[in-house]
C-alpha cells in the first residue's frame, strides 16, 4: 500500500465528558471523628466540674474546722484565764488547762494544714478544669471548621454538577 495514496484522516477533537464525581467521604468521617471527641471532652468537662466542686466544698469544710477549732482554743484560754486570775482554780489546775490548750493549738495547727493541702488539690482540681475547658474550645472550633469545610465542598460539588 502505497502511503500517499491512502486518504488523510481527520483528526477527531477529545471531547470534554464530565467524569462521575465520586462523593468524598473523607470529610464525613473527620467530622464524626471529631463530634465523638467533642463528646468525650464535654463529659470529661461536666465530670471535673463536679470533682472540682467537691474539693472546693471538702477546702470550705477544712477552712471551716480551722475556724472553729481556733475560736474553741481562743475561748478555752480565755475562760482558764478568767478563772485563774479571780482565783477560782488553783495554779496547777491552771498548768493543766495551759497544756490543755497548747494541745488544742497542735489541733488548729494540724487543721490549719490539712486545710492548705485541702486548698492545694482544689487549685489543681481548677488548674485541670481551665485546661479541661481550653480543650473543649479547640474541639468545638476544629468541628466548626470540618462543618465550613463540609459545606464548601458539597456547594462546590453541586456548582460543578449544575455546570455540566
Amino acid at each position: 500500500m502505497n502511503p500517499l495514496a491512502m486518504k488523510p484522516q481527520l483528526r477527531r477533537e477529545a471531547h470534554s465528558v464530565a467524569e462521575p464525581i465520586r462523593p468524598d467521604f473523607f470529610i464525613q468521617k473527620m467530622k464524626k471523628i471529631r463530634d465523638h471527641r467533642l463528646q468525650k471532652a464535654e463529659l470529661e468537662l461536666t465530670s471535673l466540674k463536679r470533682q472540682c466542686e467537691q474539693s472546693r466544698v471538702c477546702f470550705r469544710q477544712g477552712v471551716q474546722q480551722v475556724r472553729q477549732a481556733q475560736s474553741e482554743a481562743t475561748e478555752y484560754w480565755a475562760q482558764a484565764m478568767h478563772d485563774f486570775h479571780s482565783m477560782a482554780i488553783s495554779a496547777k489546775l491552771f498548768v493543766a488547762r495551759k497544756c490543755h490548750h497548747q494541745k488544742l493549738k497542735l489541733q488548729v495547727a494540724t487543721c490549719r494544714v490539712q486545710a492548705h493541702d485541702k486548698a492545694r488539690v482544689a487549685r489543681q482540681d481548677r488548674a485541670q478544669l481551665q485546661r479541661a475547658r481550653a480543650a473543649l474550645q479547640q474541639h468545638r472550633l476544629q468541628v466548626e471548621k470540618l462543618q465550613l469545610l463540609k459545606e464548601i465542598t458539597e456547594q462546590s460539588s453541586t456548582n460543578t454538577r449544575a455546570s455540566q
